[in-house]
């Protein structure tokens, strides 16, 4: 979730969200090669991701939906046209479809959202087109509006969910030196390194999501 500035015109306006369509990875391929096949497209129990995703924010309440397409687009646009139950003219959800096929990156698509400058809500949910959940985020949106009233720096809020073998119930505490088990959601070699600071509203401290080491550093400004 991200807020714009309060004291402008963008505040108080309804729910809006933004889905990038595009993970910028590569772990799908060879079948993403084809642009008709969008990892977003990919189906999950014969469903689109890209659908799981819509429902999602759906039933969080979101009332404008803006979809960013980098890779596959055509296909992706077809299908919300077409296909998705969301993209009907009489769906409570505003949707539109995006388009820029220059964007790397995830802070590619922010920074031309931004020269658009189509996002008016205060906060808004942003959301990866691969993300499968069924958390209820109002709780999380009412929290960070209390935060960003207190601290105007408080800009953001981030939802994660711990998985995989960090978080598996069945690892052997008898044995201290037992490798952790594996789970289906997450490779063991897949690293994501996170610092919180529980005494600050859990404020995020260190994100790296590409670690270069077994250690890490935190600058004592944070502090």
């Amino acid at each position: 979730m991200g807020t714009s500035d309060p004291s402008d015109s963008k505040h108080e306006q309804k729910l809006q969200a933004v889905l990038l369509a595009d993970s910028f990875v590569s772990t799908f391929r060879p079948i993403t090669l084809d642009k008709s096949q969008p990892k977003m497209l990919c189906p999950l129990n014969n469903v689109t991701m890209l659908d799981y995703s819509i429902e999602f924010l759906a039933g969080a309440g979101i009332q404008e939906l803006f979809i960013f397409c980098v890779s596959g687009s055509d296909a992706i646009e077809q299908h919300v046209l077409t296909k998705s139950v969301y993209g009907a003219k009489n769906s409570r959800m505003k949707i539109q479809v995006m388009k820029d096929g220059s964007c790397e990156n995830a802070g590619d698509v922010m920074r031309a959202l931004d020269k658009r400058n189509i996002i008016q809500s205060d906060p808004f949910l942003l959301l990866t087109g691969d993300v499968i959940a069924n958390v209820d985020v109002v709780p999380a949106i009412a929290a960070h509006k209390a935060r960003k009233k207190k601290d105007n720096s408080a800009i953001m809020t981030m939802l994660f969910k711990k998985v995989g073998p960090w978080n598996a119930a069945t690892n052997d505490t008898s044995n201290p030196n037992a490798a952790p088990s594996s789970s289906p959601l997450r490779s063991t070699s897949d690293d994501l390194i996170v610092g919180l600071n529980p005494h600050d509203a859990n404020r995020l401290l260190l994100y790296d999501s590409n670690p270069k080491s077994n250690s890490c550093t935190v600058p004592c400004s944070f502090f």
